[in-house]
């Protein structure tokens, strides 16, 4: 066994460019668009503490050494709600076959479980069949289900998961019948700052219910991401966010946020409907416009995940062509579930 010292990645101890180099090779074989900027910008997440996540809180960067030889790294991802991710687990190929990549796993679930984390979770591409075998076996992951090329066309991902902690299962929510609203004239715009109050209160009124760690630093963090995108564009490295609104007569009645991602998807969340405003129309107009300006950008994949346990969100992203791919397991809050479903635009 090659036995290592675990370190924080430290640019005055680590080798960037060696480390970047390792992602470029390693990383960019499954994932589409691959380039500095993504080992980078896990650097600039280590030291900052994911400065631009929006349902991650921080970022862990560990390398395993010997011998001041870089031989692997981890990245752990803290989650709102008291999951983590592993984002990334390389081996240099020079320390391959020695046991490295073990060492860099135990490690991982040792620090996670240490950390208090309720559950961790991560994705395999579903060629890399000997990740998978590792993943399942020696790992104690779970499939959670798949998710059709999120990061490289033609490239299918696998959810896996490994539970620390179960919660108590969120009861069934059915849609209440209530008398539907007919000629609302909903107008759709990409976000303007004076909508921020009304925003702020659709969101902490409607989802701490089924996410937790929900407050005024996650809107702001809604804000912030837009702002990268009006002033940048699609500059993965800042994880750029497009959010759209939905009014009824000036008023905000719900808000679609839409995030790119390397390789032609974009994440679409949060995704609220004001409950006052459902099945009248507005979700519809929302996600409409969403899909088109997706479209202009390029993005060929669009998906959501949103709790297992609401039917209204279920029907409604069925009637609008988004195919259920995987049920992760308590994701962002203890005993909710969360339904990931996606749509291809092109």
């Amino acid at each position: 066994m090659n036995s290592m010292e675990m370190q924080r990645f430290d640019e005055n101890r680590h080798s960037s460019r060696e480390f970047i180099e390792m992602c470029n090779a390693s990383i960019g074989i499954n994932y589409g668009q691959i380039d500095n900027s993504f080992g980078s910008g896990m650097i600039e997440a280590n030291k900052f503490g994911e400065p631009y996540g929006l349902y991650s809180k921080n970022f862990e960067l560990w390398v395993g050494e010997k011998d001041s030889q870089m031989q692997g790294f981890v990245s752990l991802v803290k989650k709102r709600g008291g999951s983590s991710k592993i984002k990334a687990l390389i081996v240099n190929p020079s320390a391959r076959g020695l046991g490295t990549g073990s060492q860099l796993y135990k490690f991982a679930m040792d620090q996670l479980g240490a950390g208090g984390a309720r559950k961790v979770y991560g994705t395999d591409a579903f060629i890399d069949y000997p990740t998978i075998k590792y993943d399942l076996l020696k790992g104690g992951f779970e499939i959670e289900g798949s998710l059709r090329e999120p990061y490289k066309e033609g490239v299918p991902e696998i959810i896996i998961g490994r539970m620390f902690q179960r919660g108590i299962p969120a009861q069934t929510i059915a849609p209440t019948r209530k008398p539907k609203s007919e000629g609302l004239d909903v107008k759709v715009s990409e976000f303007q700052e004076q909508d921020l109050l009304c925003i702020r209160e659709i969101v902490l009124n409607m989802m701490p219910d089924f996410y937790g760690d929900i407050d005024g630093d996650f809107v702001n963090r809604m804000n912030l991401a837009h702002q990268r995108y009006v002033k940048q564009g699609i500059e993965y490295s800042a994880k750029p966010r497009i959010m759209h609104v939905a009014k009824v007569e000036g008023q905000v009645a719900g808000v679609g946020l839409f995030a790119p991602k390397r390789g032609g998807s974009a994440k679409l969340s949060p995704f609220l409907v004001a409950p006052q405003f459902q099945s009248s129309g507005v979700g519809s107009a929302l996600i409409e416009d969403i899909e088109s300006h997706a479209k202009e950008l390029n993005i060929r994949r669009l998906y959501h995940h949103f709790p297992s346990c609401s039917i209204i969100s279920q029907l409604f992203f069925t009637k609008h062509g988004y195919l259920p791919e995987a049920r992760i397991r308590e994701p962002y809050s203890p005993g909710v579930d969360e339904i990931v479903a996606s749509k291809f635009l092109k």
